[in-house]
This record gives C-alpha cells, structure tokens and sequence, in this order.
C-alpha cells in the first residue's frame, strides 16, 4: 500500500489528466454515462468542478435527452451537498 503522500500525488496527477476537457470531447462519448458520473464525482471533489460538468456536459451530448437530465440531476446534487458542507463549517 503506498504512503499517504505517493497517494495524494497520484491523484493529483490522475485529477490533472482527465481534467483536460479536449480529453473530455473525444472520450465522453465511449463511456457508460455512471462512468462519466464517477469519473465527474471524483473531478469535482478534488475541486475541478469546471471539468467535472464538461464531462457531463461533452457525455450528454453524445446522449439522449433523458441521459442528459440524469447528468444535470447529478450536477444539482453534488451542488447541493457541497453547499450543505460548506455551511457546516
């Protein structure tokens, strides 16, 4: 098991690499939308939030409308949990 700081830096380097939203554009389209959904999760807890709705945003449009919804739902979720965290604070 790596130390906590080999840990920390490979996800800061997995968060810098599929942050890229040229990656995004090509990619989004070929994967499951829970695929895009975590991989939006994990985006947007390392704090690239910008680039965990372009995931979502580049997979729904590759998707049908009722995909797309399930996406934007997603979104609001995530929103509504960090700004619930925030006021816990």
């Amino acid at each position: 098991m790596p130390g906590t700081e080999a840990l920390l830096a490979a996800v800061a380097t997995f968060g810098d690499k599929w942050a890229d939203g040229m990656l995004a554009s090509h990619v989004s389209e070929s994967l499951a939308c829970s695929e895009v959904d975590v991989l939006a999760d994990v985006l947007w807890l390392l704090g690239w939030r910008e680039q965990a709705i372009t995931w979502l945003s580049e997979h729904g449009e590759s998707s049908s409308e009722e995909d797309e919804d399930e996406h934007f739902e997603w979104t609001r979720e995530i929103a509504e949990r960090e700004l619930a965290a925030r006021n816990a604070d």
